[in-house]
């Protein structure tokens, strides 16, 4: 690319859209949250996003802590999303320098991740089990390839009838940037997408797995759905989701004893290191759970 060209605002966040979405595969949640943040930092500087500098990102943070009481949290995904667009300016030539530099991402409070407990997966299915709900066989098998694999929401959304092996008990998933990999699946779960099939409707052009009311590849807004339509229904945690089933998954398999490197490849993480904040978790949970149970215990006393 030319160290000369300007582009506008629209064109440079378009360009950093196909570059997150098609190069990087970066689901569609994720991107839109990224574009959102581009768009209101745009409408506070009113100036280019290739002229802005370092004081208009501090004047930003602090307008957002101090007018909107944004949390940390929320804080650290703009900062995120500003290093992350500035980054790709700089490596397209568009900058020599980023406005980013001095930046530092608010210190955030340690917290466990939000996910599902044993008991609240248990109260999760048996509400699928007891509704009258027409697809609550076609849901029943959705929530087990979530808690038997890890899968993310886009790789079920993928799911075709050709991705699932009964015999080597493997399911077929799309990974981050459209590379494949194959993942194990329990019995249990073959059996609900096996129950599943049997009412699936005959669709000749169509090989999706899920199938939607209307004939068609069921959407990623849909299986959502239907993770928060069952969540409130059971009456557990508001803030589980489809992607705290993935969280589920994990740090059930790490405290069972399965291997970080096995996780690590039935997650589809490029990096270990990424598997690895899960035992953390663990170890943590473990922890806190011990605590509960000895920590203020003393046999020795009279």
């Amino acid at each position: 690319m030319s160290e000369t060209k300007v582009l506008s605002d629209e064109e440079l966040i378009d360009q950093f859209r196909v570059i997150k979405e098609v190069e990087e595969g970066l689901a569609s949640s994720s991107l839109n949250q990224y574009l959102h943040d581009l768009t209101l930092f745009s409408k506070f500087t009113k100036k280019p996003l290739i002229n802005a500098t370092t004081r208009d990102i501090r004047a930003f943070l602090v307008h957002l802590k101090r007018d909107k009481g944004y949390k940390k949290t929320t804080l650290a995904r703009k900062v995120s999303t500003l290093r992350t667009f500035y980054d790709i300016l700089l490596r397209e030539k568009y900058l020599k320098t980023s406005p980013m530099g001095e930046i530092k991402t608010p210190k955030l409070d340690h917290t466990l991740p939000i996910f599902p407990t044993e008991k609240e997966i248990h109260k999760l299915i048996e509400t699928v089990k007891e509704g009258n709900s027409n697809y609550k066989t076609r849901d029943l098998a959705i929530l087990a390839v979530f808690i038997y694999t890890g899968a993310r929401v886009k790789g079920i959304h993928n799911l075709s009838l050709k991705d699932i092996n009964f015999e080597k008990e493997t399911l077929r998933l799309v990974s981050k940037g459209g590379k494949h990999r194959y993942v194990k699946i329990s019995t249990t779960a073959l059996d609900l997408i096996n129950d599943y099939l049997k009412i699936r409707p005959k669709i000749e052009e169509n090989d999706a797995l899920f199938i939607s009311r209307n004939g068609k590849r069921i959407a990623i807004r849909t299986i959502q759905h239907i993770v928060a339509k069952y969540r409130d229904l059971a009456g557990i945690n508001p803030a589980i989701s489809c992607h705290k089933l993935r969280h589920f998954f994990a740090t059930t398999a790490l405290s069972r004893g399965m291997d970080v490197r096995v996780i690590q490849q039935q997650l589809g993480h490029s990096n270990l290191s990424t598997t690895q904040k899960y035992t953390h978790v663990v170890d943590e949970l473990l922890s806190n759970e011990y605590n509960k149970a000895f920590g203020n215990v003393d046999y020795g006393e009279k």
